[in-house]
């Protein structure tokens, strides 16, 4: 499993997480800190996009500047 990391437009991390098996019983959090404490996001998320497949940058500057569009963000 592949995984990129980012927000606002920046690139944070890109990892590689073997032997991976996605299923109904995988825990995946998204606003959740999962490292021993139990701290939630104070805020809100637009939008949450998941690829089957790492994007090119190509293809993340695209999607960014569809999102900078969409919410009027320069």
């Amino acid at each position: 499993l592949n995984v990129q990391i980012g927000a606002n437009g920046t690139l944070g991390s890109t990892s590689t997480i073997s032997g991976y098996t996605a299923s109904a019983a995988s825990n995946t959090f998204i606003g959740y800190e999962n490292a021993g404490s139990s701290e939630y996001l104070n805020g809100d998320i637009a939008e949450n996009v998941i690829y089957a497949s790492l994007l090119s940058s190509a293809d993340r500057l695209d999607l960014i500047s569809h999102f900078k569009a969409k919410y009027g963000i320069s």
